[in-house]
């Protein structure tokens, strides 16, 4: 087998490796309002098994004599079933405060950022989108 085979062969490979975590996506709604909606679309045919979303959100402060503050938010989905939208309402997020306990988010104006969702495939292999990037678990850990 030449080289250029092996090449392409590997290719092929990490495509089918990838192929179902390609097709799981995730976005908020909402962005700069009191009431962010996130949205998570699984378009393949298979389940997705468990996955954690996490994300900072920016809360604008109440009156402009307050700093504005960052939060780290997360939530765990059991599972995607095949070829479906779910949408996760403001009252399903939490964040964690500095005593490591969940809230409930706060009902004022914020803007998610720092986006990362990380899911396991049908084959159980781990892999993180990170915006608009896939990676595997492997270089998730590095």
């Amino acid at each position: 087998m030449s080289q250029d085979q092996l090449e392409q062969s590997r290719e092929d490979s990490e495509r089918e490796a990838r192929s179902q975590a390609t097709q799981v996506s995730f976005w908020f709604e909402g962005q700069g309002t009191e009431s962010p909606v996130l949205r998570v679309m699984n378009r393949s045919p298979d389940p997705v098994g468990t996955s954690l979303i996490g994300f900072q959100l920016r809360i604008f402060s109440a009156d402009e004599s307050e700093p504005d503050t960052m939060a780290s938010a997360s939530i765990v989905l059991d599972a995607l079933p095949p070829c479906s939208l779910q949408t996760i309402e403001r009252g399903q997020l939490r964040t964690r405060n500095a005593d490591g306990e969940f809230a409930k988010l706060p009902r004022r104006i914020m803007y998610v950022t720092d986006r990362s969702l990380v899911l396991s495939d049908r084959d159980r292999r781990a892999w993180g989108r990170l915006d608009d990037r896939l990676v595997s678990k492997e270089k998730l850990t590095k």
